[in-house]
């Protein structure tokens, strides 16, 4: 496909995009995911549509007859083009002609900017933040919670985006504080929030490494047979299997006594932020496999340096060329990124504690003897 079609292409898809978001807009409030999905594809698909369209514009205008590319009727066809497209955004998502250059030239801003100046988007985030708040508080959330493990993770999802639209809400509130010259108490209302969050993410942590483990790996199996499709498990159950039999056989190898979340850790094992919403099971895959990982004697550390994460979060934030099979079968470029807590603070990995037997001899046998139980029992799942 030309770059010239791929982008008449792109503009009707993105024109089907703002019918669909205004017919969400006008219907009855939906789930809070609904309005997260289509905020994310109406930015994604206007700033590639914009960039694309931009760089064909250039193209069409070039003065030096060494680097022209198209004729005369291609050119005038790509202005025609480029006029649809800059007419479209500006009557339909009220966004002018020099704020979609900039949208188009800026290599890392082009969605914030998109979504700071697009009124459809920011109508979508509000939306979105209401529904969660509404669907945090309602009493049929509480009872989902109390009777399945899934929901459980989801509510902890919803509370910190509960948490951010508290933080938005306070920080308007801080600008008109400062607006009557209390600087320095507002100061303090965004230190004390900044403290909250250390908090809540010191006390995550803790919850998460003083949850007891089950006696055997088998019992986790059996746990989870009920809530995943039986292939998923046993996939699962191989790759886990895989993995503690290089940690039997090659004990040295750094990079697999400490598992980073990188592509293929995510391809195998989930993450903890990663999830679909349309049933995904990667969110209880990965709980699955980190129960296992924790019995085997791999514990959560955290470093200091939270660049990576980035990079994490950038997998999952936009359509990827680099996409790749998750635990649940879905493609990658169908799930998104959600902030687990940590993100902000440092680096998640799970490196194995395993006893020093020169110093813990019996401590290590033990661990060893659970080791190659807990490989029995993943390879009967298989």
């Amino acid at each position: 496909m030309t770059e010239f079609k791929k982008v008449q292409q792109l503009l009707e898809i993105v024109r089907e995009h703002v019918l669909n978001i205004r017919a969400k807009l006008t219907a009855e409030e939906q789930a809070y995911a609904v309005y997260h999905d289509a905020r994310h594809v109406l930015v994604a698909s206007c700033s590639d549509l914009l960039k694309r369209d931009r760089k064909l514009y250039l193209k069409a205008v070039e003065a030096d007859p060494n680097r022209q590319i198209y004729n005369e009727t291609m050119c005038g066809k790509i202005m025609d083009l480029h006029k649809s497209v800059t007419t479209f955004f500006g009557e339909e998502l009220q966004v002018n002609e020099e704020l979609c250059e900039r949208i188009a030239e800026s290599a890392e801003e082009s969605n914030a900017l998109f979504s700071s100046a697009c009124v459809l988007a920011e109508e979508l985030q509000e939306r979105y933040e209401h529904a969660v708040v509404t669907e945090a508080s309602s009493s049929a959330w509480a009872a989902a919670v109390a009777n399945n493990v899934a929901t459980i993770v989801d509510m902890q999802q919803v509370a910190r985006v509960v948490l951010e639209v508290e933080e938005k809400n306070a920080a308007r509130q801080m600008f008109l504080v400062d607006a009557v010259g209390s600087r320095a108490a507002a100061r303090a209302a965004e230190d004390a929030r900044a403290a909250a969050r250390w908090n809540a993410e010191m006390q995550r942590r803790e919850h998460e490494t003083s949850q007891p483990l089950p006696s055997t790996v088998a019992e986790v199996i059996r746990s989870y047979e009920a809530l995943v499709d039986r292939t998923q498990l046993s996939r699962l159950c191989k790759r886990l299997a895989a993995l503690l039999r290089e940690v039997h056989a090659n004990p040295e190898r750094q990079e697999i006594r400490t598992l980073r979340y990188v592509p293929l850790t995510i391809e195998h094992f989930g993450h903890p932020g990663v999830v679909h919403y349309e049933g995904c099971a990667c969110r209880v895959l990965n709980t699955a496999a980190e129960t296992v990982l924790r019995m085997a004697g791999y514990c959560a550390r955290y470093n200091t340096k939270p660049s990576y994460n980035v990079v994490v979060m950038e997998l999952f934030a936009a359509p990827s060329s680099t996409s790749f099979p998750m635990p649940c079968g879905r493609s990658s470029a169908e799930h998104r990124y959600h902030a687990v807590g940590f993100e902000m603070y440092g680096e998640r990995t799970l490196v194995l504690a395993e006893p020093d037997p020169q110093i813990e001899m019996d401590a290590w046998c033990s661990w060893h003897e659970a080791f190659e139980v807990a490989i029995a029992d993943l390879m009967r799942v298989v």
